[in-house]
């Protein structure tokens, strides 16, 4: 490999890095994409094919083919959680839902909506959101009017994807049929193929390396079992939010603050399995949004993960448990393919003692849902119950399940003050010139919708910014 100084190295291919790095090499800048997982090849129905017994189609999946461990009680517990790893991160694996956040949920940023308002419709132009009016399946039109003859408003969900009929609605899970708009597909291949930018997967980045005057020179990885540097003038990292502050710990750097890895976040997520009687064929559309409470979002979840993959989840850890999924597998393909799937997304607040660190190699994480997460959740289903029942409700209770960790965040606080925050509101860490984290570790607060649009429109702004520092903005 001949040595080469970049301008820019990014850490991750997901919603983080993947804008920043197409809008700096549009703009003639060399990038280099480092990702730590593999560029996913399927072939054929990948629902059909997809057991989710190893760790090599978990890796095939795009997901992290390692587990995590969960040490929030005594006994370490071994997690899989639904976290991208492969080019387009998380995003490659999401359900193409891309929302805004509201102006209030900008009040404990240092940066306003007004700052970003501009670079969310950069991407939602960049992801090709796509936005209707009315609803395509005649479930969603019945439950749309329900749902306002309840004084409840009811909208279309923005989704980032292709016209394709056959589209399954996949999420969790990647399929061939390429119809979502991901990091991967939009923003890593249109920056190698066009614009010269250069993609090194199975690429896993140990240290960042640094100068001794506040600025950082490259970062050393494990790449096909060789150890190699890459050096450029600026890193930006957006390995994801448990990834990224583990890596600056092992690299000795951002933790002035003390909050490094600290006010772990995530979303808490129930699942509502409904029948509607009038149109009882299966429903995988995935566009209907509900406005019951400010709290949190209702919304269509669409295709469910394959049931094997639901029933592996369940029994990975308790072989002797194992034959139950042959049993399980039917009950479970009925709530994935006969019944409409509704989701719950409900907010989470930081709290200091939630946190990621790495023990003995491994990422472990401490996350316990405090009297207020409780709170709220048992008033989101009180609330969602109320007004469904009539649908034949089956409740699927996921909030408080760490094996269903999910959107998280907060890991790396954004913020004005270096001894409270990990990073500015330029997103470079404080006190270095050139080290950026532009993954979801940098959110103050959750907000209560998919966090991907947020985040890909800061990685936009952001990237504006670092141009103008050149003299190219």
């Amino acid at each position: 490999m001949t040595p080469k100084k970049w301008d820019v190295i990014v850490v991750g291919t997901g919603m983080g890095g993947g804008p920043v790095g197409l809008k700096l090499a549009q703009a003639g800048l060399s990038v280099l994409f480092l990702e730590k997982g593999l560029q996913p090849t399927l072939k054929g129905k990948f629902a059909e094919e997809f057991t989710g017994d190893s760790n090599n189609n978990l890796k095939k999946a795009g997901r992290l083919a390692e587990p995590i461990f969960d040490c929030t009680n005594i006994n370490r517990k071994k997690i899989w959680p639904f976290i991208g790893s492969g080019v387009g991160g998380s995003s490659a694996l999401y359900g193409m839902v891309l929302e805004r956040f509201q102006e209030k949920d900008f009040s404990k940023w240092p940066i306003t909506y007004q700052q970003i308002e501009t670079y969310y419709d950069q991407a939602e132009k960049l992801f090709g959101v796509f936005r209707a009016d009315t609803f395509s399946h005649p479930n969603n039109k019945e439950l749309s009017v329900y749902f306002q003859t309840q004084g409840i408003g009811t909208y279309r969900l923005p989704l980032a994807h292709r016209v394709n009929l056959s589209c399954g609605q996949c999420q969790s899970f990647q399929c061939d049929q390429n119809c979502k708009n991901h990091s991967g597909n939009i923003c890593i291949e249109e920056a190698v193929r066009k614009y010269k930018a250069t993609l090194y997967t199975n690429c896993d980045v140990r240290k960042i390396l640094r100068s001794t005057d506040k600025e950082v020179t490259g970062v050393r990885a494990l790449m096909d079992d060789q150890e190699l540097e890459f050096h450029a003038n600026s890193v930006i990292l957006a390995a994801g939010a448990l990834n990224t502050p583990l890596l600056l710990a092992d690299s000795g750097l951002g933790n002035e603050s003390g909050l490094l890895g600290r006010n772990l976040m995530r979303h808490y997520v129930d699942l509502y399995a409904i029948k509607i009687d009038n149109h009882p064929e299966v429903n995988m559309t995935k566009e209907l949004g509900i406005k019951i409470s400010p709290e949190f979002t209702l919304q269509s979840f669409g295709r469910l993960p394959p049931a094997q993959v639901i029933a592996s989840q369940f029994i990975r850890d308790i072989p002797v448990l194992k034959f139950i999924k042959l049993l399980l597998k039917p009950v479970l393909h009925f709530v994935t393919r006969k019944r409409l799937v509704l989701a719950t997304i409900i907010e989470d607040e930081p709290k200091y003692e939630n946190r990621v660190w790495k023990e003995n190699g491994s990422i472990c994480i401490s996350y316990k849902i405090d009297e207020k997460g409780n709170q709220k959740i048992a008033a989101s289903r009180k609330q969602v119950s109320h007004f469904i029942k009539k649908f034949g409700l089956l409740l699927i209770r996921s909030a408080e399940k760490n094996e269903m960790l999910a959107h998280v965040c907060g890991t790396a606080k954004m913020g004005v003050d270096p001894k409270t925050s990990v990073v500015g509101q330029d997103n470079k860490i404080h006190g270095f010139k050139n080290l950026y984290i532009l993954d979801a570790s940098f959110f103050p607060t959750s907000g209560g919708i998919n966090p991907g649009l947020t985040i890909a429109a800061n990685s936009l702004r952001v990237a504006d910014n670092i141009l103008k520092n050149i003299g190219k903005g």
